[in-house]
């Protein structure tokens, strides 16, 4: 690679950039180009029987009760223009995450400039470019842009690398009430899309502090009326949560009867763990990992010893250098609404870690182009020119970096292209699952439906006998190898039912009454049904088949 080529490209210049964001865009298109036909999966389903066809007649109508009222928005606009087109809901996916990239890129460009202006414009680009690359490209991001549902968590980070933006913005133009204006809108449609955006008027305080402030009394004297607003906003969002409590609760959230607090704090650290991973290492990602609850006082110790070290470290790298330290510290942030004191039900979800991941896709290529800066990275153009980075303290060379960096963004490329297969039906997706999460109650049911639907009974039987042998051995009632995982999953016994009840239809086509009767037993005992229990009508069905075979067979010992 040409360095004067890669120089000229890297210069910061209005075309060159927008050159640099078409084709952040492009390969992001060519990573995602054979998911346009891929249906409506997991969450996705239940949504398209809730979509709405919005009437020019009636706008007023238009927006749904909070929460995540713009993300349901863009569904029913689009539902009302062209129906389920299935191309059309994965183009504005695409067109939700690419944008997210390109802002990711223009946040570290800005934000290197402004506070290592030592930093020459050719390695600042650098970092840029391949911070939004890497952020388009990982594999990580299929869980919001190809699981069409997660759209919601999509939007929300574009809103909120938006909102950043803003912030930065703000310092940089003459207009700053109107560029502070922007960033507070972009937090109310962050917020207004998923309700982890409550953490943003953090991370942008601490923002503000590590690379615009230089004391927080400087911050308060100059923008404390704006972050103090926005705290406002926030304090205001908690008490909507909490006035709202059993919408949260039927979807899962503040379940501590289901997950004690204690169990769930304690399973967060290797949880936090497991998303950085994916980050790093992003070649085994499950959609629904069905991560089991820890008890282990061991494994809880280690994970908690291993928190409160890497608590001190940041502590430390605060006090050394707060610019590095506001990555993991924003990282974090995001992960507090699901990894913290607020209970779900399901303990871990890769797709929640999609915008931590924007700081270790900064990480990697200021590691790689600055990494062998042995010093803190110089606060001004004054600083002591031996320690630059990219000087020859130790620093690669920027064509190095470049091709270590594109290598990496081409691995990752194809990491994205082969995730997305996974996607192409319901059975490709359901089977990947229980692949790698064979303890995944959820899963195996599903993975069963599936099957039914595509004319596969006997291949949906063994499914629904997988999931009815997990209950038994997570019950005590027969052994199992995966009986202690399953039965330290918050959501094993909820899908049991119904595999008992295809089951038992499976058992009277074969003229197994016993068989049927015993299944109806074990049934009847469990200690969660659906509403309705066993007047449940899928139940009652199996109750009044078992009934109708009993008659007979007594009809012909007679």
């Amino acid at each position: 690679m040409d360095t004067s080529v890669l120089r000229r490209f890297c210069e910061g210049h209005a075309r060159q950039r927008l050159l640099a964001l078409l084709g952040v865009v492009a390969v992001v298109l060519l990573a995602y180009s054979r998911t346009l036909g891929d249906p409506f999966v997991f969450d996705g389903v239940p949504l398209v029987g809730q979509l709405r066809n919005l009437s020019w007649s009636e706008p007023g109508r238009w927006l749904r009760r909070p929460p995540r009222t713009i993300g349901y928005l863009t569904f029913d606009l689009q539902h009302s223009l062209h129906g389920l087109w299935l191309p059309g809901y994965h183009l504005v996916n695409i067109a939700i995450h690419a944008p997210s990239a390109c802002l990711l890129g223009l946040l570290v460009e800005g934000t290197i400039a402004r506070a290592a202006p030592a930093v020459s414009p050719l390695r600042r680009q650098l970092i840029a470019l391949f911070a939004a690359v890497l952020f388009g490209l990982h594999p990580l991001g299929t869980h919001v842009v190809t699981y069409l549902y997660q759209r919601f968590e999509a939007l929300m980070a574009m809103f909120f690398l938006a909102s950043i933006w803003c912030l930065l913005r703000s310092v940089q133009s003459t207009r700053a009430a109107a560029w502070l204006a922007a960033s507070g809108g972009c937090f109310l449609l962050s917020l207004a899309s998923k309700e982890v955006a409550v953490v943003l008027p953090v991370v942008l305080l601490l923002f503000d502090r590590c690379y615009l402030s230089a004391s927080w009394a400087d911050l308060w004297r100059r923008r404390g009326w704006f972050h103090g607003l926005l705290l406002g906003v926030v304090a205001a969002g908690v008490a909507f949560v909490l006035a709202n409590i059993k919408h949260y609760q039927h979807g899962g959230i503040f379940f501590y009867t289901r997950v004690p607090l204690q169990y769930y704090l304690g399973t967060q650290p290797e949880i936090v763990g497991h998303y950085l991973w994916t980050a790093v290492w992003p070649w085994s990602l499950c959609t629904d990992p069905a991560w089991p609850a820890q008890f282990d006082p061991l494994r809880l110790v280690a994970a908690w010893s291993i928190l409160v070290l890497a608590l001190a470290g940041l502590a430390w790298l605060w006090r050394w250098d707060k610019r590095l330290a506001f990555l993991p510290l924003a990282a974090g942030l995001v992960l507090v609404p699901t990894s913290s004191v607020v209970a779900v039900i399901d303990l871990a979800f890769e797709h929640r870690a999609y915008l931590a991941n924007a700081s270790v896709m900064v990480a990697i290529p200021l590691a790689v182009v600055l990494g062998g800066e042995r010093r803190r990275l110089p606060r001004n153009a004054a600083a002591d020119q031996r320690n630059l980075p990219g000087g020859r303290q130790g620093s690669l060379p920027p064509r190095l970096a470049a091709a270590v960096l594109t290598l990496l963004a081409v691995a990752f490329g194809i990491g994205t292209f082969q995730r997305t297969a996974v996607y192409a039906t319901h059975a490709t997706f359901w089977a990947d699952v229980v692949t790698k999460a064979p303890h995944n109650t959820r899963g195996w049911v599903t993975l069963g439906t599936s099957l039914d639907d595509l004319g596969e009974p006997a291949a949906a039987a063994d499914c629904y006998r997988e999931l009815v042998d997990l209950y038994r051995g997570a019950a005590g009632l027969a052994p199992h190898p995966l009986a202690d995982i399953a039965r330290r999953t918050p959501r094993t016994i909820e899908y049991i039912w119904y595999g008992y009840c295809r089951l038992i239809d499976e058992a009277l086509a074969a003229g197994n009454l016993p068989a049927a009767q015993q299944l109806y037993a074990e049934l009847a005992a469990m200690p969660e049904l659906p509403n309705g229990r066993l007047d449940h009508p899928r139940i009652r069905q199996a109750r009044q088949a078992i009934a109708a075979a009993e008659a007979e067979a007594n009809a012909a010992a007679q």
